[in-house]
């Protein structure tokens, strides 16, 4: 029994050695931590043009030239519109009119022929007609000719609704030798105003239509690009293939329908391959202990022109922030092991360091927890100011 007892205690020593140095083992490999330093940045601005060739099959870092691979894609849509256009619509007045004749000639008037009303309303005549010459009457009173013809409003409304025994007159005759007479009133005009079809309607839903259809194929093509590639949208250009609107200019409608049909082209570049371009040409202006990083900026392409070659001339404004060059091995192996309080004054210390950000894992570790001890545990990023 007393060699199963020692056994026993031989077993469970060995038991909390293998125990203890695995946990030291994990406490030593295991950690892994992420460092998000906040560094100095130094801003720049910059302007120069840049070339995107279809043809071309390498970058040309003489002559600014980058290749360009162009997408293209067919993008149909619909989109719904309201009519704001108004309109007067009605019918016109029409009615019979005596045309006197105080002439000694007879008249034919043709159809068409207009005469005036009061206030300037105007009428034409429906037919034809010929007015007799005046005749001589008893006491030596001249007759007029006369002769009845049926008369339409040249405009629509109410306003040619005119009563009997109205005077009218025409435009190019002396009135003291022709007149025209109603005997029974001109009716018949109405008016009212509707909702049609604007041309500004149109222009504003093809406009609208137009820049959704054109966000949704800078969406679409941008997922289509190569591996590694990225579209330039100021490059897109589109070609309108089918264009459809289910109510004309002046129709009455309370709204109307847009169908349309684009293809959009669109070119892609290499943003490292831009990236070498850019720093080939900024790098007089970098100074001593700082680099560019094409994550931490803004590049914007402004289209100049599109030459007959098919090559886009871009304006390229640059705003990028410059930031510290860094040794990051020996930052590693500086705070290998360290607590986190440590690490954090060590940073505090750095010239162009503001701050970090520590997370250690596993979290569990509480007050035990330190910087690993294996360099490839920490992963380091960089994050301008």
């Amino acid at each position: 029994s007393g060699i199963r007892l020692n056994f026993l205690g031989v077993a469970i020593v060995v038991g909390l050695i293998i125990l203890g140095g695995a946990l030291t083992a994990g406490w030593w490999y295991l950690p892994s931590a992420e460092i998000i330093l906040a560094v100095k940045s130094q801003p720049l601005e910059k302007s120069l043009t840049v070339n995107v060739d279809p043809l071309l099959a390498a970058v040309d870092n003489q002559s600014q030239t980058l290749p360009g691979r162009p997408l293209k894609k067919v993008i149909t849509g619909d989109k719904v519109g309201s009519a704001t256009g108004t309109k007067i619509v009605g019918d016109k007045a029409t009615g019979k009119v005596i045309i006197y004749n105080r002439t000694s000639k007879p008249k034919i008037f043709n159809t068409g022929t207009q005469i005036l009303g009061p206030g300037g309303l105007k009428f034409t005549l429906s037919g034809e007609v010929t007015v007799a010459s005046k005749s001589a009457g008893p006491k030596y009173i001249d007759i007029p000719g006369q002769a009845e013809v049926k008369v339409e409003a040249t405009d629509i409304g109410t306003e040619s609704n005119l009563a009997s025994g109205t005077e009218f007159t025409f435009a190019v005759l002396s009135r003291s030798d022709f007149v025209a007479q109603n005997e029974e009133a001109l009716s018949g005009g109405t008016s009212r105003e509707i909702t049609v079809v604007a041309k500004k309607d149109q222009d504003d839903l093809l406009s609208e239509l137009g820049k959704e259809l054109k966000n949704k194929a800078v969406e679409e093509l941008a997922g289509l690009a190569p591996h590694g590639q990225k579209i330039i949208p100021e490059s897109l250009i589109v070609a309108v293939l089918e264009k459809s609107f289910d109510r004309e200019i002046n129709q009455e409608a309370t709204e109307l329908k847009l169908s349309l049909k684009s293809e959009f082209t669109v070119l892609t570049y290499d943003p490292q391959e831009l990236k070498n371009i850019i720093e080939d040409r900024i790098k007089e202006f970098i100074p001593s202990g700082f680099e560019y990083r094409d994550q931490e900026g803004e590049v914007n392409f402004n289209l100049k022109s599109i030459i007959k070659s098919g090559v886009a001339v871009f304006e390229l404004n640059i705003k990028i922030k410059l930031i510290p060059q860094l040794d990051l091995t020996k930052i590693k192996n500086d705070i290998l092991g360290k607590r986190p309080d440590w690490v954090q004054q060590y940073f505090t210390n750095q010239l162009n360091i503001k701050g970090a950000e520590i997370k250690i894992r596993p979290s569990w570790l509480g007050p035990l927890a330190t910087l690993p001890h294996v360099s490839k545990n920490i992963k380091i990023e960089i994050g301008a100011e």
